[in-house]
């Protein structure tokens, strides 16, 4: 999956423990106390739900949407905002996770693996940014398995972001699309496309027509604070790169 936005990438890479109602199992909502209570208890505490904690409800017919945990034990989680009565919502699902003061949740320093060392597979790093980028070729492509294909969906995938100047798609300079080469043939999470866009041409006159490396007033006011960064769902290991240092590192 590719990220859209800071807030998007923040939710999506922080370690989150959820429980969704499954196999009969019903959540009730209490305006009274502000509980909400599953009819079996699945152990709250256990999963890693605490006080202070943001939670997300979605599923439920009348509460959807984020709270902040008051209080939590292996029967309940209890909520500081008010709650709507609610007999049962056999498909209701809590995801609950540690936040910032800003509001964001709390960046998973521990999940992050340093430079080059890749998630802990053989050769798996990211590899395809070019030291530095030249003008000869009109896209970036990355990747962070070797270009290997999804083993098993919805275990083996990646999300990634790029963090750019701004999250207004139409002020970006950089479009990321997953590498679809092969698809529907095979699917590659793993591998993405980095390229130019209209805006980097209309807005710093940015062109494909350099014979040699690109030049620096260019690199600079593409990937000034543009970071790559990009997660293995399997684990939650993530993997970034400074990509303007990538470019003027050998430039």
């Amino acid at each position: 999956m590719i990220i859209p936005s800071f807030a998007q990438f923040r939710q999506m890479f922080a370690p989150a423990h959820v429980w969704t109602a499954a196999g009969g199992v019903t959540a009730a909502f209490s305006a009274a106390t502000k509980r909400i209570t599953p009819s079996v208890a699945p152990g709250f505490v256990a999963l890693g739900f605490a006080a202070g904690q943001r939670l997300r409800v979605t599923l439920s017919t009348s509460n959807d949407g984020w709270y902040t945990i008051a209080a939590v034990d292996a029967t309940y989680v209890e909520t500081v905002e008010p709650l709507v009565n609610e007999a049962a919502s056999a498909t209701a699902s809590l995801m609950a996770q540690a936040c910032d003061t800003d509001g964001y949740p709390t960046w998973p320093v521990g999940n992050v693996r340093l430079p080059a060392s890749g998630f802990g597979d053989t050769g798996s790093t990211l590899m395809g940014i070019p030291r530095p980028w030249t003008g000869t070729t009109a896209a970036i492509y990355v990747t962070c398995n070797m270009g290997a294909d999804d083993a098993v969906l919805g275990v083996d995938d990646y999300d990634w972001y790029l963090s750019q100047r701004t999250d207004d798609p139409a002020r970006q300079l950089l479009t990321v699309t997953e590498d679809l080469s092969t698809w529907p043939l095979s699917t590659l999470s793993g591998s993405i496309v980095i390229t130019p866009n209209s805006v980097a041409v209309s807005d710093i006159g940015y062109s494909w027509a350099f014979p040699g490396l690109l030049p620096r007033e260019y690199l600079a006011p593409i990937f000034t604070r543009c970071h790559l960064y990009v997660m293995r769902r399997l684990d939650g290991a993530i993997q970034w790169v400074d990509l303007l240092q990538a470019q003027i590192a050998t430039s």
